[in-house]
């Protein structure tokens, strides 16, 4: 699980260097943009840590490594249950979300 986690987030980081070999980093010195990441960011960090201690409550997070929809409610939201719950994406959304 790590090794994925890690690929989704070098991922990330591959391609905002590519962004600024090519001469993006003008983007990232205007201060809208500045702001507009650390909102939205700020946003979607708090809404994954509500939905984490949300499961936790309700008992919905598998502790099993082999099969990750073990013990959980399939079919409740059809975007968590295929994109959120895969280790490289779920890393690609938290490092893009990440305002620092």
């Amino acid at each position: 699980m790590g090794l994925w986690v890690i690929a989704g987030h070098a991922i990330i980081e591959m391609a905002i260097i590519i962004l600024l070999l090519l001469g993006f980093s003008f983007v990232l010195e205007n201060i809208l943009v500045v702001r507009i990441t650390g909102i939205l960011g700020g946003v979607i960090l708090f809404y994954f840590g509500v939905s984490i201690v949300r499961d936790v409550y309700r008992g919905n997070i598998s502790t099993s490594l082999l099969n990750s929809s073990e013990g959980q409610n399939q079919g409740t939201d059809l975007f968590k249950s295929r994109y959120l719950e895969n280790p490289v994406f779920g890393e690609m959304m938290v490092s893009m979300s990440n305002p620092y």
